[in-house]
């Protein structure tokens, strides 16, 4: 799953490179801040939210709302018991390493500059917290 116009961008991308897309892969276009059902868009591809799953979002997070992504945690609550999920998220720029900040800021300012901005960023506590209280909701 993606957002519609980066999935273009990227099938795009893989034609240009002389790739197909495997029958067996289904890319999923959707926004996650339009409060539709991501779910439903992927068991239209032939996902089974029945069956156990491996979630994994990876540099998604810092660019949806927080309630975008209350929203998706509790979509994949509602996923299969069993089901698991691997999921980043950035820190507050004031709570990462020295080191890292500014790696962090550079990323920040590309992402602001191209029109994708940086918006939402966690304490370890505070997406705990927030998948703690979607698995027990």
């Amino acid at each position: 799953m993606d957002q519609p116009g980066t999935q273009a961008w990227k099938r795009h991308s893989l034609a240009e490179l002389g790739y197909d897309v495997p029958d067996w892969l289904h890319l999923v276009p959707v926004d996650f801040e339009s409060g539709a059902s991501w779910s439903e868009h992927l068991s239209i591809a032939g996902f089974e939210p029945g069956r156990q799953a491996v979630i994994v979002s990876t540099g998604v997070t810092m660019y949806l709302t927080k309630d975008a992504t209350v929203d998706t945690l509790r979509q994949i609550a509602r996923l299969a018991p069993g089901s698991t999920l691997a999921m980043t998220f950035l820190l507050p720029t004031e709570l990462a390493d020295e080191v890292d900040r500014p790696g962090l800021q550079a990323s920040q300012e590309g992402a602001r500059t191209s029109g994708t901005p940086f918006i939402s960023f966690y304490t370890p506590q505070e997406m705990l917290a927030l998948v703690l209280q979607r698995s027990l909701s």
